[in-house]
């Protein structure tokens, strides 16, 4: 659940069957944009910080209601962001230009987030290409979209991940 009157635009978390409050209305949060693990141990979100420019990509543990940020920037777009079929991971575009006005992403990164530790790094620093819609195929192998600005054509690759040497194949 995402509001109510007595907490708005914050997070909470209601078991269903139960109907009992698991998580309580203690994450500020507006959901722009959120997803559960496939294990349904995590909740990531992606939220446009309110009054500012700025975005963040965190995860809240369920029932602890643990917040691990994962990243911040300054633009007015959610992460685009996908959990890896064993939940223990998180592909994510990371926008490193930005137009003179900060609203149009000139170009992003594909990061990976270790779910449990928050530990984050690049998986593909391309300077002159944008990065999105990352999708996890398999635990190791995902399929994302690359364009250069300006460029109508998108290409979608499939890389496979390294993830104990920090690389791509």
């Amino acid at each position: 659940a995402w509001t109510s009157r007595e907490a708005p635009h914050q997070l909470a978390v209601v078991d269903v069957a139960t109907k009992k409050l698991v998580v309580p209305p203690t994450v500020r949060a507006s959901g722009t944009v959120s997803k559960w693990s496939p294990d349904s141990r995590m909740i990531a979100v992606s939220d446009v910080i309110r009054g500012t420019q700025r975005v963040m990509l965190y995860t809240v543990s369920v029932p602890e209601a643990q917040v691990t940020v994962l990243d911040s920037v300054d633009v007015l777009e959610a992460h685009d962001f996908s959990w890896s079929p064993n939940g223990k991971w998180l592909a994510y575009s990371r926008p490193t230009e930005l137009d003179a006005s900060g609203e149009i992403i000139l170009a992003a990164d594909l990061w990976i987030a270790k779910a449990e530790s928050g530990e984050t790094w690049s998986l593909i620093e391309t300077p002159d290409l944008v990065e999105t819609n990352p999708l996890w195929i398999t635990d190791q192998a995902f399929q994302l979209d690359r364009h250069r600005m300006g460029s109508e054509a998108e290409i979608r690759q499939t890389l496979v991940a390294d993830l104990s040497s920090r690389g791509t194949k």
